[in-house]
This record gives C-alpha cells, structure tokens and sequence, in this order.
C-alpha cells in the first residue's frame, strides 16, 4: 500500500480512457468550428487593413488626423489578425490533441467573441470548451 497514494472513494469508478482516435472525434466538430471561426475573423481583418489602405483621406472627419487614424485603424486589424492567428493554432491544437494550453486559450478567445468571426466562434468555442472540460479528453492530450 502506498502511503503517497491518493485516498480512495468507494463507489467510485474512474471513467474508461479514450484512445486518441476516439477523442479526435469528440473534439473533431469544434475544432473545424474554430478554425473557419478564424478564417472567417482574418478574412474581415485583412478587408478591414485594405479598406483602410486604399480608402480616401477625408481631413474633415478625422477624429485626431487623417494619419493618426489611419494608424490606429491598422493597428487594430493587425490585432485582430493575431488574435484569429490565436483562435486558429488552438484549433489546429484541438484536431491535433497537442499542446492542451494552446487549445483552451484558443477556445477562450473564440467564447470572448473576439474578432469577426464571433457568431461562429461562441457556439463553437463553448463546445470545445465542453469538450476540454471532459477528464478523458485531457488524458489524451498528455500522450
């Protein structure tokens, strides 16, 4: 007996493990769902930075000046862009059950709606997040 071990509830049956196949599948769905969630976000982003590149300078509706707002608009969809980037690798991660922190964090993302893509990535981002919560698809993302 092993003085180290955790202490044993009676009546309690640990689940039976998944192969890595079987948790594939479970998280198969939600992980295509992330990932056109973020192509879906970097397509609206990268239309967002050519709309701003190629959009005619209006010096009168500028908020600070035409170039400054320029900027700041590039900065964002350059953000937004790295957040999809984000929401993708952890979809990608999902499919191939690798690194299980890369997957939540992308699932996280894809549940706080941000970027374009939110209307697929909230449905589908609580899935995985479901999926992930499941102690057996967690074992087999430590293989």
């Amino acid at each position: 007996m092993n003085p180290y071990a955790a202490p044993q509830i009676d009546g309690v049956v640990e689940p039976a493990p998944l192969y890595p196949d079987e948790a594939r599948d479970q998280v198969r769905l939600p992980a295509y769902g992330l990932i056109v969630s973020a192509s879906l976000g970097a397509g609206l982003s990268v239309l967002a930075i050519a709309f701003t590149l190629l959009a005619a300078v209006e010096p009168d509706r500028a908020i600070v000046s035409p170039v400054v707002d320029r900027i700041m608009t590039l900065i964002a969809g350059i953000l937004l862009l790295a957040l999809q980037g984000a929401i993708l690798r952890g979809g990608l991660a999902l499919l191939r059950l690798a690194p299980y922190r890369v997957a939540r964090f992308g699932t996280l993302l894809a549940v706080l709606s941000l970027g374009g893509g939110c209307i697929v990535g909230l449905p589908f981002g609580l899935w995985a997040m479901l999926r992930l919560q499941d102690v057996r698809i967690r074992r087999a993302f430590a293989r």
